[in-house]
């Protein structure tokens, strides 16, 4: 009987999710951070240590030990969820109302203290605390938080939820309005600590339950010592993402607010399209041209060549900035045919007069012009969309009448007994079809960041391939 112990495997743990706190300001309670393990590195030698490379979410990338990971390893929880209790953030969440409980035991909260916004809102060390990164990080809270996301969620989960937001609302209403005149200012009912009890305590259970929901102290699984790891702590300091959506393929898919101008317009720079979320990319509202213009084609093949070429530098980077560069370059190439190839519907030479103007408008950087013509044809577009009409039984019956008169006998009886069309946002149906139609992950070779494949070895067979019959 074999009793040795199985090899370690570093590569399991590649896209788990970890939670580590920071030094953020001495004397103060370490704010806490999500991360995701994006690479294992294997030993080079006997008796080495693996090595894991962490993304942050608020941060730059790192490198840990086995030690130092399986530290700060969270459970597996699903992505998938609506549900923020059962998710990463769910722990990460109980953390920022821990510190806020921590900090009303020593004294009020003071937007002027450093340890105490660095601590609640997660700032590290070389953020500077102003207005604008502070209403940046209460957008992104409030993703989570705002009562709209919590409506349906257990009354421990809402009363945790309305608890963090109020204390993130008034000290950012109290930074803002702290050069105000007294009699302007509204802010004036600051969080105590009986507000703010701790989270595994019979006194937060009494105040989490409402009349048709009570809450027990067996309900806050005390201690969560079956999910709450052991964090180490990290000195590594950098402000780099913004994005709690963070996707290692695509880089940062939510839209970032600091991209617009303060009129609400996008900024003149590459980076300004960042300020849209990726999605608007995905799908388009918009009529477009089939073909290119002849006379934009030298022009329509550098637009296309400096974003494709852009796209590929940024798959292969590295470092810090690597996810917001991806997510950067996927936008303008996701929207190459609504930015530029979309439809002015005003007659062929016109049109290729104003294609030519929007190739132009990016070789010069004029990329505020571009893209923010761009927005308000996809707004003007989205307001004149009309709702689909309600696939009622009458309706059916007066379409299947219209086609009789037309002929079309057996389509008419199809719309008379059939059962109409299903909802696509129903979750029964999509269940259903994600069943008829399940997703298939093909193996496929990978390479490491910045090496490229030897695409040689095989060419002629994909031409042989390729080459239609004669």
């Amino acid at each position: 009987m074999n009793n040795a112990t199985p090899e370690f495997d570093g590569s399991a743990w590649v896209h788990r999710h970890i939670m580590s706190h920071f030094i953020a300001a001495p004397n103060s309670k370490p704010p806490y951070y999500l991360g995701k393990v994006t690479e294992a590195i294997p030993p080079s030698e006997d008796g080495q240590p693996w090595t894991f490379r962490v993304a942050y979410e608020d941060g730059p990338d790192a490198s840990l030990n086995r030690n130092d990971l399986e530290a700060d390893l969270l459970p597996v929880r699903p992505d998938n969820t609506h549900a923020i209790e059962e998710t990463r953030d769910w722990i990460f969440l109980k953390k920022t109302k821990d510190s806020i409980h921590q900090h009303l035991l020593t004294g009020p909260l003071d937007h002027r203290s450093e340890p105490c916004m660095r601590s609640i809102f997660g700032f590290q060390a070389g953020t500077p605390i102003t207005q604008k990164n502070v209403k940046q990080r209460l957008h992104k809270r409030s993703k989570r938080l705002h009562p709209d996301k919590t409506t349906q969620r257990p009354a421990r989960v809402k009363h945790l939820a309305k608890k963090i937001y109020y204390a993130l609302n008034y000290l950012h209403d109290s930074m803002i309005q702290d050069s105000w005149a007294a009699n302007d200012r509204t802010v004036d009912d600051p969080p105590t600590i009986d507000e703010y009890p701790a989270y595994h305590t019979e006194a937060f259970a009494k105040a989490a339950s409402t009349a048709t929901e009570r809450v027990t102290l067996e309900d806050l699984t005390p201690g969560d010592a079956d999910e709450d790891p052991q964090h180490g702590s990290h000195d590594d300091d950098s402000q780099d993402a913004y994005d709690d959506n963070l996707n290692d393929q695509h880089g940062p898919t939510a839209g970032n607010p600091s991209a617009l101008r303060p009129d609400g317009t996008i900024d003149n720079t590459l980076q300004g399209i960042d300020a849209l979320p990726l999605e608007d990319f995905l799908f388009s509202n918009l009529q477009h041209v089939v073909w290119v213009p002849r006379n934009c084609l030298r022009l329509w093949g550098e637009v296309f060549s400096d974003i494709t070429g852009e796209l590929v530098d940024a798959i292969k980077s590295s470092g810090p900035t690597r996810q917001q560069r991806i997510g950067t370059a996927a936008r303008w190439y996701l929207g190459l045919p609504q930015i530029f190839l979309r439809d002015p519907g005003r007659g062929c030479i016109r049109n290729a007069e104003t294609i030519h103007l929007r190739l132009v408008n990016f070789l010069e950087g004029n990329y505020a012009t571009l893209l923010n013509e761009w927005s308000a044809a996809k707004a003007k577009a989205r307001k004149k969309a009309k709702p689909p009409k309600p696939d009622t039984k009458a309706r059916r019956t007066d379409r299947c009448i219209k086609l009789f008169h037309q002929g079309f006998l057996s389509r008419g009886l199809r719309m008379i007994t059939g059962n109409g069309r299903a909802d696509a946002d129903n979750p029964k149906i999509i269940q259903q079809m994600q069943g008829k139609h399940p997703v298939e992950y093909w193996p496929h070779a990978s390479w490491p960041i910045g090496e490229e494949p030897d695409l040689t070895s095989n060419i002629a067979a994909v031409v042989m391939n390729t080459k239609p019959p004669s």
